[in-house]
């Protein structure tokens, strides 16, 4: 329906509301069966019926969904990983807390330049191991920093400030030139003093076949060893070929798992009678 206005010595006037509004008035004067989402069209089209319930047995539904929904949201990410963002986040806001309240600053109203500003002052001079040139104090390095402005744009996502930054109305201030600019020079600056980027010490096939190798002769320990006279015991035969061979792809599988590594492309036996040469 829409509104009636009066305008002078011209009688009514017939005034158009936008879409939405006309929507949201229509669903608040129509009922869902009017509508044709009452429970027996849902019926007939295969829905699943939500059970009739009380407002507050819906209430807690809602609250109970929303505390499960939150814990699902937070298994996104390794506790480790958490951890990391919340000590990104807290430290900035606390440092933006520290600035003169004139200048109004905080995680809502930030800007590209507080976060240049916070990395350059706070952040890469206090969580680092990294000597550049000849100083003596040891800075963030490159990743560390890059991944520490990772989290600062997540928490700037979950404040609802998403997307690139635009200077006329916002956005997220780490996906902004400013930034980006920025850890380009400070990534520039290592190398240019001589810090270059070092890979974590692989775990090749060949070091991981070396940790679950045993000698021949201890694998068979005890195999031959007679009986004690008198005793009923049989000797122990050798493990077959089919046991040690489970036992060492158990070893070497405990291996993968504990260091949290894997086999890389190329590396490893071509075939099974090579997997069979290595076991012992």
């Amino acid at each position: 329906m829409s509104p009636v206005a009066s305008s002078p010595g011209s009688g009514p006037v017939s005034v158009s509301l936008p879409p939405v509004v006309s929507w949201a008035e229509g669903v608040t004067a129509l009922s869902l069966e009017a509508q044709g989402l009452g429970p027996a069209a849902l019926e007939a089209a295969g829905s699943t019926l939500i059970p009739s319930s009380t407002p507050s047995s819906a209430a807690a539904a809602y609250m109970d969904g929303l505390a499960r929904g939150g814990q699902r949201t937070d298994a996104r990410r390794s506790v480790a990983a958490a951890r990391q963002e919340f000590i990104v986040t807290a430290e900035f806001c606390a440092w933006l807390a520290q600035l003169p309240l004139s200048w109004g600053r905080s995680a809502a109203t930030a800007v590209p330049q507080d976060v240049v500003a916070y990395f350059e002052a706070h952040w890469a001079a206090r969580h680092g191991r990294t000597l550049v040139g000849a100083s003596v104090d040891a800075v963030a390095s490159f990743s560390g920093v890059k991944g520490a402005i990772l989290c600062l744009e997540h928490y700037f996502n979950a404040l609802g400030r998403t997307g690139d930054w635009f200077p006329s109305f916002g956005g997220n201030p780490c996906r902004s030139p400013a930034v980006r600019d920025w850890l380009a020079g400070y990534k520039r600056g290592h190398w240019v003093a001589g810090v270059r980027p070092t890979a974590a010490t692989p775990m090749t096939y060949d070091m991981v076949q070396l940790m679950v190798s045993t000698p021949a002769g201890a694998a068979v320990a005890g195999a031959d060893t007679a009986a004690p006279l008198g005793s009923c015991q049989r000797p122990r035969k050798p493990p077959s070929m089919e046991i040690r061979e489970a036992h060492h792809l158990r070893d070497t599988g405990m291996v993968y798992y504990l260091f949290e590594t894997g086999q890389r492309a190329g590396e490893g036996p071509a075939s099974a009678s090579a997997t069979s040469s290595l076991i012992p």
